[in-house]
């Protein structure tokens, strides 16, 4: 299995180094997501005193859906192969279960979070 290391490497530290000289950054997350994603706002403070930015974080899964269709925007390849929710290739698989978007990461894992959205000021 893919350990919290890897994802550091992978991820975290990658972001770190792509917001050098930034002031802020913007996610798609969603409160319904999981618990650390439902204690977050649409604009907090986060790693160096940047802004991040959730400007979807209220939105459902249907509101996104009509979000989508009404600005014509293209769904990813991924989702008709039934990937619901995309990371990276060896933590992704399509969703085991329709009701949990989220239920082909980290299978077999508790993980929940790769870290991007966690407090960085431990890493």
């Amino acid at each position: 299995f893919i350990t919290n290391g890897c994802c550091s490497r992978q991820k975290v530290e990658l972001m770190k180094q792509a917001l050098k000289g930034k002031f802020v950054w913007v996610t798609g997350i969603r409160k319904y997501q999981t618990d650390n994603r439902n204690s977050q706002g649409i604009v907090q403070r986060h790693y160096n005193n940047k802004l991040k930015i959730n400007p979807i974080i209220d939105m459902s899964n249907e509101d996104v859906q009509l979000y989508l269709k009404a600005h014509l925007l293209p769904e990813h390849p991924l989702a008709a192969k039934g990937y619901k929710s995309i990371g990276c290739f060896p933590c992704t698989q399509p969703a085991l279960n329709d009701s949990d978007e989220r239920s082909g990461r980290w299978v077999g894992s508790a993980k929940e979070e790769c870290g991007l959205h966690l407090d960085w000021s431990e890493t």
